[in-house]
Protein backbone atom coordinates (compact mmCIF):
# COMPACT_ATOMS: atom_id res chain seq x y z
CA UNK A 1 0.00 0.00 0.00
CA UNK A 2 1.26 3.46 -0.89
CA UNK A 3 0.51 6.33 1.47
CA UNK A 4 -0.28 9.30 -0.76
CA UNK A 5 0.45 12.30 1.46
CA UNK A 6 1.98 14.84 -0.98
CA UNK A 7 5.46 14.02 0.40
CA UNK A 8 6.95 12.94 -2.92
CA UNK A 9 10.59 13.06 -1.81
CA UNK A 10 9.76 11.25 1.45
CA UNK A 11 11.36 13.75 3.84
CA UNK A 12 9.95 14.96 7.14
CA UNK A 13 7.69 17.65 5.62
CA UNK A 14 5.76 18.59 2.51
CA UNK A 15 7.40 21.56 0.82
CA UNK A 16 8.18 23.05 -2.57
CA UNK A 17 10.83 20.38 -3.15
CA UNK A 18 8.04 17.79 -3.41
CA UNK A 19 6.35 19.84 -6.15
CA UNK A 20 9.69 20.26 -7.91
CA UNK A 21 10.37 16.53 -7.82
CA UNK A 22 6.93 15.74 -9.28
CA UNK A 23 7.55 18.32 -12.01
CA UNK A 24 11.03 16.97 -12.74
CA UNK A 25 9.70 13.42 -13.02
CA UNK A 26 7.00 14.69 -15.40
CA UNK A 27 9.72 16.37 -17.51
CA UNK A 28 11.75 13.13 -17.69
CA UNK A 29 14.64 14.49 -15.63
CA UNK A 30 14.90 11.00 -14.14
CA UNK A 31 14.91 8.25 -16.74
CA UNK A 32 15.28 5.33 -14.37
CA UNK A 33 15.08 4.35 -10.72
CA UNK A 34 18.75 4.98 -9.83
CA UNK A 35 18.32 8.58 -8.69
CA UNK A 36 14.59 8.77 -8.03
CA UNK A 37 13.31 5.49 -6.63
CA UNK A 38 10.25 3.66 -7.91
CA UNK A 39 8.42 4.68 -4.74
CA UNK A 40 9.10 8.36 -5.51
CA UNK A 41 7.79 7.88 -9.05
CA UNK A 42 4.62 6.34 -7.59
CA UNK A 43 4.27 9.06 -4.94
CA UNK A 44 4.64 11.74 -7.64
CA UNK A 45 1.13 10.81 -8.85
CA UNK A 46 -0.39 12.71 -5.92
CA UNK A 47 -3.85 13.06 -7.46
CA UNK A 48 -4.10 9.34 -8.23
CA UNK A 49 -4.99 9.56 -11.91
CA UNK A 50 -2.20 7.13 -12.84
CA UNK A 51 -0.23 9.75 -14.79
CA UNK A 52 2.38 12.21 -13.66
CA UNK A 53 1.84 15.69 -15.05
CA UNK A 54 1.76 19.34 -14.00
CA UNK A 55 -1.49 18.73 -12.12
CA UNK A 56 0.44 16.67 -9.59
CA UNK A 57 2.96 19.45 -8.96
CA UNK A 58 0.09 21.95 -8.68
CA UNK A 59 -1.69 19.69 -6.19
CA UNK A 60 1.40 19.65 -3.97
CA UNK A 61 1.61 23.46 -4.08
CA UNK A 62 -2.10 23.71 -3.26
CA UNK A 63 -1.60 21.42 -0.27
CA UNK A 64 1.28 23.58 0.97
CA UNK A 65 -0.77 26.79 0.62
CA UNK A 66 -3.80 25.19 2.26
CA UNK A 67 -1.77 24.22 5.32
CA UNK A 68 -0.16 27.65 5.80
Amino acid sequence: TLDQNFNVNMTTKVDVNDAQLAYDIYNCEYSDFTIATMQKFLKADVNGDKTINTSDAAAVVSEIVKNK
